[in-house]
């Protein structure tokens, strides 16, 4: 599930996006795209919650469905950015990537994770990009990390930070 937030534009939060696989969402009448891999959500005021449905077909012919249920809010709070407690980046395509998410969260100014002597092991102001447990092109210990994050509320551009601790175990 996820918030957006009213008259604004949302990307919809895909955990393992593949553009090998074809996509139809529907109904696509608020998103930005109907058949692509990563669209959009454009919000307006017409409703208060929507679910939201995808067909993927892959390759192989094999076909399956899912779904989001998108609530409309209008203002922004703790619950702007959600991250994990933990995540397992060991190849298996499951909580691979430890990611910036959060309901109706459109940008963020900064996210950095800090290994527990206080280095800074990985920075990005890209909301899509997130971290595989890689440092300096080697693979990082099991345990917990901290993690560092300012946040662009959608609404009113103001920047809100969000702290915390995540656990890698692969």
């Amino acid at each position: 599930s996820m918030v957006a937030f009213k008259n604004t534009t949302t990307p919809l939060p895909i955990d393992n996006p593949n553009s090998q696989y074809m996509h139809t969402w529907t109904p696509n009448t608020q998103l930005s795209c109907p058949d692509c891999f990563d669209p959009f959500f454009v919000s307006d005021s017409t409703f208060n919650e929507m679910m939201v449905y995808v067909d993927l077909l892959t390759n192989e012919g094999c076909s399956f469905t899912d779904s989001i249920l998108v609530t409309l809010t209008e203002s922004c709070g703790k619950d702007l950015v959600q991250l994990p407690s933990a995540f397992t980046p060991n190849g298996d395509g499951q909580n691979d990537i430890f990611r910036v998410r959060g309901l109706g969260l459109a940008d963020i100014e900064i996210f950095r994770v800090y290994n527990r002597w206080g280095e800074q092991i990985f920075s990005t102001s890209l909301i899509n990009k997130g971290w595989d447990g890689i440092h300096k092109g080697q693979v990082v210990e099991q345990g917990v990390y901290h993690y560092y994050v300012q946040a662009i509320c959608p609404l009113t551009g103001t920047i809100l930070t969000f702290k915390g601790d995540v656990f890698l175990h692969f």
